[in-house]
């Protein structure tokens, strides 16, 4: 009886945190009031995106962001470089959640405490606290300075909109400093540390700008210098889909555009106007740029959260912070990994993919239905090296350069934009002007219908349609004789028997309403069958210009004669009648 051995404390300690767990996950999904408070931090492209998902859900939705706008992230070196207005990169947001359930806070985030399940912001000079049943951690990333001394004090970075701002400013400065100082010629050397897709796009900017700006002071290209310089042995070191082709064309264009790149060396110090290289080498510059790096938001360090080496938060599938179920991390502050326990990097093309999977899960949860994980696909990467070139590699085996990727790039910009505003907002912005756009409709939430459902919903309506426009189209052929019986002109097209033209005008019909529901049915305005009727304009302008002509019945019907005209307006009403029944079709299943 005397040889009693201790029993360790550590399982007691286990139950404790077991029955703490299990007292948060009843109070969250039992005792959860009604409606729900939802706080999101930060508007970025992952918490704006995931706001917009949210409306139309039973809660409280409050996004904090300590600026009244959005801003295109991926496009700030553009601006900052004087090619772009920076109008052009962002979005308002009052504007864009007019009319939403979205309660929009202008407000510093200072605090999280995740036992109380408050946010603090700082509003002005006031502090408040925010209770929350479930957070939305999107405050992106920071830059990493590595410890290196002097760097956050005397390199600018290019994390922010005014930051891109500053920039702008400094490099003129620069410039006219070096001018009324020509003996002095480090004063127009530009050093950019660091050589990721964001140093690599910058250095290529500010070559093509500075000898633009140059001019403008009366400089050579001769006296200026832009100078990259990177620890890794290749630009582009650390992205995996641009090691094949993408690095030796961004390196051959970096050096033809006059770019000193010093690779296999690090930033050692930073001092006033010198860069200092831990092989003993200095470099003297009028201005210092640091891109080398990016950490998570600091306040997760600070709330507790479990986080990796890079301070982003450790997340399960769904993007739930560890032992914290009610907080969902998104975006840059996101450790996300994919299968294989590879962590997905810190870049928009991840963060848009993530906002509406997590308020997609939001209405599932609501919904009492099960969550889906969060699997993002890695498309491509599009880089801009200047005013005219550019690169690009889609899936890690297509790849572009040029004009092509340019394009590209741009269109991937704008059909962003078009997810936000519609088409009403990429209009504003090519024409630079500050108009309030407002988002688009919510998507409709029906977490009970599947895939399967979804395509047979989409195949319905494709049908339906074809139907309505046939139906038209005879019709109008049987009282006027001036419609076009399609069936009979694709068989005689393709040379093959009127069945098989039938075939074809079906499938084409199905397809088209495949196409809408999942290219154009959130970024046309309107509801319904209006939106599907403004959808059926594309098909006819093809028809009318590519599909007529190659058939041998001109451009417009031209060969018709004094029937082109009627012959026309009876096409274009079969048209916008097909689109306004795949519109409504989808609208009215909830499958678009």
């Amino acid at each position: 009886m005397n040889d009693i051995v201790a029993i360790p404390q550590q399982p007691e300690l286990e139950l404790q945190a077991l029955r703490s767990r299990l007292a948060r996950m009843e109070s969250l999904f039992w005792n959860r009031p009604v409606p729900a408070r939802i706080v999101v931090l930060g508007a970025g492209y992952a918490g704006l995106t995931c706001d917009l998902g949210l409306r139309g859900l039973a809660a409280e939705v409050t996004l904090v962001n300590r600026n009244d706008y959005h801003y295109l992230t991926t496009l700030l070196h553009e601006p900052a470089v004087g090619r772009r207005d920076f109008s052009e990169v962002t979005v308002d947001l009052p504007s864009l959640l007019e009319g939403s359930e979205v309660r929009l806070l202008k407000a510093e985030t200072t605090a999280i405490d995740l036992e109380r399940q408050t946010v603090t912001v700082a509003v002005g000079e006031e502090a408040r606290e925010l209770p929350y049943d479930f957070l939305v951690v999107a405050l992106g990333s920071q830059p990493e300075f590595y410890h290196i001394p002097g760097l956050e004090q005397h390199a600018l970075t290019l994390s922010s909109w005014s930051e891109a701002k500053r920039l702008h400013l400094r490099v003129e400065e620069s410039l006219i400093n070096f001018k009324d100082h020509p003996d002095e010629p480090w004063r127009a050397h530009i050093v950019v540390g660091g050589a990721g897709l964001t140093g690599v796009e910058l250095a290529g900017e500010l070559a093509d700008w500075c000898h633009r700006v140059s001019k403008k002071y009366g400089l050579t290209q001769d006296h200026l210098r832009i100078t990259l310089v990177d620890g890794s042995p290749s630009v582009l070191a650390a992205c995996g889909e641009c090691q094949d082709r993408i690095i030796p064309l961004a390196t051959e264009l970096l050096k033809r555009k006059g770019i000193d790149i010093i690779n296999g060396v690090r930033v050692q110090a930073i001092e006033p106007h010198r860069v200092v290289l831990n092989n003993g080498q200095a470099l003297e510059a009028g201005l210092i740029v640091w891109t080398g790096g990016v950490r998570g938001h600091e306040l997760l360090e600070q709330s507790g959260l479990a986080l990796q080496r890079q301070k982003r938060a450790v997340v399960n599938e769904y993007l739930q912070a560890r032992d914290h179920p009610e907080v969902f991390v998104i975006g840059d502050s996101a450790a996300a990994t994919v299968d294989g326990g590879a962590t997905l990097p810190p870049t928009a093309q991840v963060a848009i993919h993530q906002g509406p999977m997590v308020a997609e899960n939001f209405h599932r949860l609501f919904s009492c239905q099960t969550l889906q994980a969060c699997e993002p696909k890695m498309m491509g990467i599009f880089l801009s090296l200047g005013h005219k070139d550019a690169l690009g590699v889609v899936q890690n085996k297509y790849h572009f350069s040029g004009w092509m990727a340019r394009t590209i790039k741009n269109a991937i910009g704008y059909r962003y934009l078009a997810g936000l505003g519609g088409w009403k907002l990429v209009w504003a912005k090519l024409r630079k002007a500050t108009v309030a756009v407002r988002a688009l409709p919510p998507k409709h939430h029906d977490v009970q219908i599947s895939l399967w459902q979804r395509a047979q919903t989409a195949t319905v309506a494709g049908l339906l349609g074809t139907a309505a426009l046939t139906a038209l189209s005879t019709l109008s052929a049987a009282l006027s004789g001036m419609g076009m019986d399609v069936p009979a002109m694709l068989s005689g097209f393709l040379k093959l028997p009127l069945s098989v033209g039938w075939l074809v005008h079906v499938a084409i019909g199905v397809m088209l309403a495949w196409t809408y529901a999942l290219l154009f049915c959130r970024t046309l305005p309107g509801r319904g069958a209006a939106r599907g009727a403004l959808f059926g304009l594309l098909p006819f302008i093809t028809a009318e210009t590519v599909v007529l002509p190659m058939m041998g019945a001109g451009l417009f019907s031209t060969n018709m004669g004094g029937a082109a005209l009627p012959a026309v307006g009876l096409s274009l009403l079969s048209h916008l009648l097909y689109g306004a029944v795949v519109g409504w079709v989808l609208s009215h299943k909830g499958a678009a």
